[in-house]
């Protein structure tokens, strides 16, 4: 026979249909990544839920379809969740944290019908939806205002639209219980993600049981048991009340805790990402942009920079824990202090869960650079930019080879110490298993003791394993991630000050004399191979210099030691007489100006990606009009549509595609916001104009650096076109990692050497 009381299905719609009902004009409130923030009731989330199921039906969205969410927990995103698992479907919510390529993997592998995404992923979700083979539809969290002008991705829909003309008169359908409702997956730290389903019925009882007193329970539940037993209804009551008060402690607690821990990891994120940003952004040279050994902790540590600020959440669950852990002890030693030895038979199992984060995270910084391999081949096969390439050459088969290759030698160490630490993981689990049922026998049977004792151990005991397995994670969590997260931070903290140590000269507020290379020597860190080799050159005050000499000279390397991007590996550099290293960088940096050959496509606005040139004056138009006249882009910003407050960038709203050339003379206009540089270095920034236009340029550019402008400046030249820098008062030719003529043009070719011979040869190809 079969009870029917209250027979029906445990259905997720079931609790936005009982807020409705009884926490009607309760707020609920939420950040929007528009900018803001939104407030409404239960009553109105539950009526829009409605209105989304009914838009998802018209969609075509059926029972057990996928549906893809990359968001915030947003109120768009709270809506999705009820209307989506209410009509049957499954909502599979993405971690936005992960790699495009899990991410592409995830919706592939669970074959979503549909993707909604916020505003904040829409150049995400662009260059990913290619890849995406099952999605049909797609659907951007924002309303009519915020939608993009033009998006790559054809038929997107805007999320406030396709609700618009439904109505709430929707009945929620009702199905069995165990049908399934979410998807989740893994990070993939093991391989490629995992997911797994979540049903109607375990989301019920899963949130349920989150109210429900959990230190405490095993007391309530002897009283209980022996008020039961031995007809005691004081008992009982005392039992019943005991777990409705401990109910609503602990949901209170854990709301107020939520929201403390929420807002505190907020801010702990943006002054974590902030600070490992500036430090990077800081340090004197690039050093660490280039050594691998370098690289590979950088790549960790930007992983890892999202750990750091779970810090103090775990830091809140290890402290709650512990106090379980606590009061789980006490109740077993109010039955017989022997039971104690329970928690000693779980000290295996935590000294196992402190050690194995360590032995993984060993083992993941030796895979550390066929990790950086994997993502850089999947980037190159998967990007934009190398995609021309990569199909006339029909590279495609063998990068994904090679990724997968690189991948496996990656995964190989880190699966292999998993594997041995948990062997031993097990056997310590194990043990106070063992340990576990003794102490049940020990009770019922050696002490005799009543049922409700016997009830205390079996919840207490089986509590206590639980206690004892999160604290033991919390505390390997700390121990392992975050400690190793800590110490990579610290080695960048130092490492930034470590090279601003020896900076106690000021610098000059003019040149005077010039600057002095004496015997410079340089290699590039973790190599031996000097790429400039016992150079000494002068370089008078009020110059310009031109720098030539064919691939691999070492006339960028020059530069970069001008610049103070990098410290000479033997010899000095001196302005004015003083040791350029023991000037402060960015006191240096902030009196030079320059574009360079390897530039940077900032996608702002085309005032500021000219303006950052001069950061304090990067909103004066002037100065970027200027700056736009000397570069000899004025015809570039003509054919902008706004001009200069045309978004860049076709993946932005409103964003324009500007071709290499033009990215290059705004570059070039970068480089010309500062108005007196001491220093003004043009590296081959012209490169994608034709020999005529470049030459007028630097020749109108060094006229005017001739000027009396009074403060000393040197205009430094590279070119690899002869005929560009015949202007120059000194002509640098370098060859080999040597210096080898120095001279103005005519002096040079009097002498018949290698410039002249260089120059004749460029000089016949343009005949």
């Amino acid at each position: 026979m079969l009870g029917l009381m209250m027979d029906m299905p445990l259905l997720i719609t079931d609790l936005i249909r009982f807020a409705d009902q009884n926490h009607g004009d309760t707020e609920i409130v939420s950040k929007t990544v528009e900018g803001g923030m939104h407030r409404y009731t239960y009553r109105e989330a539950h009526a829009r839920a409605k209105r989304l199921a009914k838009a998802l039906r018209r969609l075509g969205v059926k029972e057990a379809d996928r549906i893809g969410t990359l968001a915030w927990n947003g109120h768009r995103h709270y809506e999705l969740y009820y209307a989506i698992s209410g009509i049957g479907a499954i909502i599979n919510t993405i971690n936005p944290r992960l790699f495009p390529d899990q991410i592409v993997y995830i919706s592939n592998h669970a074959e979503n019908a549909a993707l909604f995404f916020d505003l904040t992923f829409l150049p995400l979700v662009e260059k990913l939806a290619p890849q995406l083979k099952t999605v049909k539809h797609y659907v951007l969290l924002t309303d009519r205002a915020h939608m993009p002008a033009a998006s790559a991705i054809p038929g997107l829909l805007c999320y406030e639209e396709l609700m618009e003309g439904e109505d709430a008169r929707f009945e929620w359908p009702s199905f069995d219980e165990r049908t399934a409702a979410a998807l989740c997956y893994t990070s993939g730290t093991t391989g490629n993600p995992k997911g797994t389903l979540y049903a109607h019925r375990s989301t019920i009882i899963h949130a349920y049981g989150a109210a429900l007193p959990d230190a405490l329970l095993a007391l309530w539940l002897m009283l209980l048991g022996e008020g039961v037993l031995e007809n005691r209804p004081g008992l009982v009551r005392a039992a019943a009340l005991g777990l409705g008060v401990s109910a609503t402690a602990t949901w209170f607690l854990r709301t107020v805790s939520t929201r403390v821990q929420r807002r505190f990891r907020d801010k702990v994120t943006i002054a974590l990402e902030a600070h490992v940003a500036r430090l990077q952004a800081s340090v004197t040279t690039i050093a660490h942009h280039e050594r691998p050994d370098y690289l590979d902790r950088l790549a960790m540590l930007r992983d890892q920079v999202f750990v750091l600020d779970h810090m103090y959440m775990s830091l809140f669950s290890t402290c709650g824990w512990i106090l379980r852990l606590g009061v789980t002890v006490a109740l077993l030693a109010s039955i017989h202090v022997a039971l104690v030895l329970l928690a000693v038979f779980a000290l295996p199992t935590v000294l196992t869960s402190t050690w194995r984060p360590a032995v993984e995270r060993a083992a993941q910084e030796r895979a550390a650079q066929a990790n950086r391999l994997a993502r850089h081949l999947f980037t190159i096969a998967t990007t934009a930019l190398p995609g021309k390439e990569v199909r006339v050459t029909g590279i495609g088969d063998r990068l994904v080879a090679q990724r997968r290759e690189a991948w496996e030698r990656a995964y190989a160490p880190v699966s292999a110490a998993r594997w041995a630490s948990a062997m031993w993981h097990t056997l310590a689990w194990a043990l106070f298993g063992v340990a576990y049922v003794g102490a049940v026998v020990f009770v019922s049977s050696g002490l005799g003791s009543p049922a409700g004792d016997v009830l205390l151990v079996l919840a207490a005991g089986s509590r206590l394993s639980a206690y004892i397995g999160a604290t033991a994670g919390e505390i390997g969590f700390l121990r392992g991630f975050w400690m190793d997260g800590s110490r990579r931070l610290a080695w960048l903290e130092d490492y930034a000050a470590s090279l601003m140590a020896s900076a106690d000269l000021p610098v000059p507020v003019v040149l005077r004399r010039g600057i002095h290379l004496e015997h410079v020597s340089f290699a590039y860190p973790g190599t031996s191979r000097l790429v400039l080799d016992d150079v000494s050159l002068w370089l008078p005050a009020g110059s310009v210099v031109a720098v030539v000499g064919e691939n691999g000279a070492g006339k960028t390397t020059l530069v970069k030691l001008l610049a103070k991007m990098y410290e000479p590996t033997s010899g000095s550099i001196l302005i004015d007489d003083a040791p350029l290293a023991r000037m402060p960088a960015d006191e240096w940096r902030s009196r030079l100006a320059g574009a360079f050959q390897d530039f940077f496509r900032f996608e702002f606005r085309a005032r500021q990606t000219v303006g950052l040139g001069d950061v304090p004056r990067l909103d004066d138009e002037p100065a970027v009009i200027t700056a736009v006249g000397r570069a000899g882009a004025t015809d570039v910003v003509a054919r902008l549509t706004a001009g200069l407050e045309t978004q860049l960038g076709p993946t932005w709203p409103g964003g324009v595609e500007v071709s290499f050339g033009q990215w290059q003379k705004l570059a070039l206009a970068r480089g010309f916001m500062r108005d007196c540089p001491l220093l003004l270095v043009l590296d081959e920034p012209t490169a994608a104009l034709d020999a005529e236009t470049e030459h007028a340029l630097f020749e109108r550019y060094a006229a005017a650096a001739r000027g009396d402008s009074g403060d000393g400046r040197i205009t430094i030249l590279v070119s690899h076109r002869f005929s560009t820098v015949r202007m120059a008062d000194l002509i640098v030719v370098m060859d080999g990692a040597r210096l080898v003529e120095v001279g103005a043009h005519d002096e040079l070719m009097a002498k018949r050497g290698q410039y002249a011979e260089l120059y004749g040869i460029q000089a016949a190809a343009y005949r």
